[in-house]
């Protein structure tokens, strides 16, 4: 992903728990050469239960360049992609849990319920203010919760959408 602390911010629910996968930096045109030969290097045997993705393209890292280089390495991509941080955040949960829970259930054990987290960390992004959700990357790598940002005073749709998951 290009260098947006927001975006690698919203990406690390999809870092660790359960399938290990490492952040790699990209840049708006294309892979730099480090981040190629670690592709390389770690040969990603991809998601067996998400047809076989073997890379996820966050924000902007979802580019022209990136997936043009992905492809040509026989990379299989999936892109996410939103209209801002909020939603970015929502739709990195929402794909959290078509990949862990693609039978959805209520907290009660049956149908129907959310397939997202199970909850959801919520911190300012107003400003530099980021840098206070950095705590919280490391609960999202490592259990299934949520990571959205605000702006302001009101709760951003993207943040509603994933609290009603979650419920």
């Amino acid at each position: 992903m290009p260098d947006d602390p927001l975006t690698a911010i919203r990406r690390t629910p999809l870092v660790h728990f359960p399938d290990d996968a490492p952040i790699l930096w990209v840049t708006s045109s294309g892979i730099p050469g480090v981040t190629r030969n670690e592709i390389r290097r770690l040969g990603p045997p991809g998601i067996a239960r998400f047809n076989n993705v073997q890379a996820f393209l966050v924000g902007a890292a979802a580019n022209p360049g990136v997936e043009a280089e992905l492809t040509a390495m026989g990379i299989k991509w999936f892109a996410v992609t939103a209209p801002n941080i909020p939603e970015l955040a929502n739709r990195v949960d929402e794909l959290y849990g078509r990949i862990t829970n693609p039978t959805p259930r209520g907290r009660d054990g049956r149908f129907p319920g959310g397939n997202g987290a199970e909850d959801v960390v919520i911190g300012s992004i107003d400003g530099k203010d980021f840098q206070f959700l950095l705590p919280a990357t490391h609960w999202v790598t490592h259990l299934p919760p949520a990571c959205c940002g605000e702006q302001g005073t009101r709760c951003q749709q993207g943040t509603i959408q994933a609290l009603r998951r979650a419920t």
